[in-house]
């Protein structure tokens, strides 16, 4: 099912997604999700296939079902885990833009704080997309040195591959910008990159 077209301020906000019905109660994925872009990974739509019946849910109960994830969403202060993060962060920085001051004020913290997730989906999307174009050097700098007190840890859950090629392509995007960020992300890079190859 789409989302609805949303409007603030009467500007439209356009953005598709779909709810996925599903309960995951019986299911031993549940515990290892942290956000809705983890959860649409793992209980992706080929999911909706498999419904049966279909789901005898009636538009306006969708819509409800939508509605109700924003105001949950704005509730807790815009976590950007709620929504799916090309839901989340376009509609953040729409609220940013029209002077909405939670959004002000969250908007670098919900980057900062993906990104120190080390989840590689969102952190690529949230590089592709420029959002770490927002964050301040010194922003990123911390960021960064927070990475690498985690990757130091042994047995770190960074010590992925996934992950390592991450932050290659953040290095990389930064190198490019000639930002002192990219030194450091290419430095991690190896640093895990070693790790891995014990």
């Amino acid at each position: 099912m789409m989302y609805p077209n949303k409007n603030y301020n009467n500007i439209p906000f356009l953005q598709c997604a779909y709810i996925l019905l599903y309960n995951p109660q019986n299911n031993p994925l549940q515990s290892e999700i942290d956000s809705i872009d983890e959860a649409s990974e793992k209980l992706d739509s080929r999911l909706e296939l498999f419904l049966d019946p279909p789901s005898p849910i009636s538009p306006e109960s969708m819509f409800w079902a939508h509605s109700s994830n924003l105001q949950a969403w704005n509730e807790l202060g815009y976590d950007s885990r709620i929504l799916h993060s090309n839901l989340s962060f376009p509609l953040l920085k729409k609220l940013v833009d029209v002077g909405d001051p939670k959004a002000k004020k969250v908007f670098n913290e919900e980057i900062a704080k993906r990104i120190l997730d080390r989840y590689p989906p969102v952190t690529i999307y949230l590089l592709k997309e420029g959002y770490l174009d927002y964050l301040s050097e010194s922003e990123i700098e911390y960021l960064f040195h927070k990475l690498s007190e985690q990757i130091m840890i042994p047995d770190s859950e960074l010590l992925d591959e996934k992950f390592a090629n991450t932050l290659l392509e953040i290095g990389t995007s930064f190198l490019e910008k000639d930002l002192y960020a990219g030194h450091l992300a290419i430095d991690l890079y190896n640093r895990l990159r070693n790790l891995l190859n014990k």
